[in-house]
């Protein structure tokens, strides 16, 4: 007679935290992989320690990524069945590394087989979800100098996000778009030179907003009229308007913008530096 013997799957272990006071990264087996183009080492953080959170884990600890030093997010669920049992607690680990040309995630879980399988299937959502929720913030009060109420936001766009301004994503035009909006609830009017804006790369490197003739090269005839009519021009922002448009840089990964508005009566300047 046979005898049909069950063998268990057994978890994978994953390898101890990444020691801060060391060079040495332990090896890694992921068993998810994401690659997002554009996206910030801050970014890549905040959409992963948030992905875990939503999935049902708590968050542990986090060594922030930075190009050139991998960063990781350490999380915990626990398998107790009734209050007070503690259960099984299972390991989860992400992984990021990041550049100028974006993120990568790789995550895995010492979880049984069942719920690897979930994990492999919904992690990437998780990330996606909350990386778009990060997109959609209310413009932030700025107070210049002259205590004048300012809101401005400025926000690179990537993927489908910037594909739906320029025709393709940024790894495809080259591009990447900005979308700047200036509330000024000021009694006071404000000019904005387009050449004054800085978006700053997370290597470092600085890029001015691109002429609007650069940027039609890099796309589509079709694109063509609906991106003039988005592109943001110098402007002035009168007291009491909104000015909001496109400007358009060579395609990165951005962590910060540096925005110039000029006071029309006094023609101070007037900074301002927003980080993603």
């Amino acid at each position: 007679m046979a005898v049909l013997t069950a063998v268990a799957c057994a978890a994978p272990k994953l390898p101890p935290p990444i020691d801060p006071s060391s060079e040495y990264v332990p090896p890694f087996a992921a068993q998810v992989h994401l690659q997002r183009p554009g996206m910030t080492c801050r970014g890549a953080t905040g959409a992963t320690r948030t992905a875990f959170r939503r999935m049902g884990y708590s968050v542990e600890s986090v060594r922030a990524p930075a190009p050139g030093v991998v960063g990781e997010v350490r999380a915990l669920r626990h398998t107790g069945w009734y209050t007070g049992d503690a259960g099984d607690a299972y390991q989860v680990a992400a992984r990021i590394t990041c550049d100028n040309h974006g993120a990568t995630i790789e995550a895995a879980t010492e979880e049984p087989f069942s719920q690897r399988r979930v994990f492999k299937r919904d992690f990437a959502a998780a990330v996606d979800a909350a990386a778009r929720a990060r997109t959609q913030r209310t413009p932030a009060p700025r107070t210049t100098s002259n205590n004048d109420d300012l809101r401005l936001a400025v926000e690179p766009l990537r993927g489908e996000g910037a594909a739906a301004i320029a025709g393709a994503a940024p790894e495809v035009t080259g591009l990447t778009p900005v979308h700047i909006r200036i509330d000024n609830g000021s009694a006071r009017l404000y000019r904005l030179h387009t050449r004054r804006i800085k978006l700053v790369t997370q290597e470092g490197q600085t890029h001015r907003p691109l002429s609007i003739d650069d940027v039609l090269a890099r796309l589509a005839p079709e694109w063509h009229r609906s991106v003039r009519e988005a592109h943001l021009a110098d402007s002035d922002v009168a007291r009491g308007a909104t000015v909001s448009g496109y400007v358009f840089v060579p395609a990165s990964a951005y962590q910060r913008a540096q925005v110039i508005l000029i006071e029309a009566e006094s023609e101070e300047a007037e900074g301002f530096s927003v980080e993603f």
